[in-house]
């Protein structure tokens, strides 16, 4: 299920999961995310187990963003129109790529009678 969430909540989830990410405590995630961990099996073991910035040695936002993002689909609600327009334009080639095909048949069709 995805789940685009208002920013305010989106940035405090990050707060509160970045102070317990990678380590190794699933109880603590279960803490920091209670009820967004509903129908998202393995996410907090995922953040749980979490590796730090290999350059600053600390766990940073990005890092649970990505987990958020990529093994929760969590997003925050701010990119949910830049998925609209990802999805309108995807279908729109799929439509145009449709009726090419469709067109292509019903020339070959034309041609072979």
């Amino acid at each position: 299920m995805t789940e685009y969430l208002p920013r305010a909540l989106y940035d405090s989830y990050v707060d509160r999961v970045r102070l317990v990410a990678g380590q190794h405590d699933v109880d603590l995630i279960h803490l920091a995310m209670g009820p967004l961990l509903a129908d998202r099996p393995g996410l907090a073991e995922r953040v749980a187990d979490l590796d730090p910035c290999p350059v600053t040695g600390e766990m940073t936002d990005d890092q649970v963003k990505v987990a958020l993002g990529e093994h929760g689909n969590v997003w925050p609600q701010s990119i949910y129109a830049h998925v609209l327009a990802a999805d309108w334009e995807h279908e729109e080639k799929l439509r145009r790529c449709s009726a090419s095909a469709t067109q292509d048949s019903a020339r070959t069709r034309r041609r072979s009678h």
